[in-house]
């Protein structure tokens, strides 16, 4: 049973989609280094001690 407004991609999209992709890539780099600095200050941002804590958002 498939979905009522889903249908299957030409193979041009997909061919299409294939080629865009890498100049995406990019993104999903800095993503994953955004992630990483959020983990790496979560602590101190969750910290009640507000100097703490502008220092914390400052680094990011």
């Amino acid at each position: 049973m498939t979905h009522p407004g889903k249908r299957e991609a030409r193979p041009i999209a997909v061919e299409l989609a294939k080629k865009l992709l890498p100049l995406f890539n990019h993104l999903q780099q800095d993503r994953q280094t955004v992630n990483e600095y959020l983990w790496q200050n979560l602590p101190y941002l969750e910290n009640s001690q507000a100097p703490l804590r502008c220092e914390a958002v400052e680094f990011i």
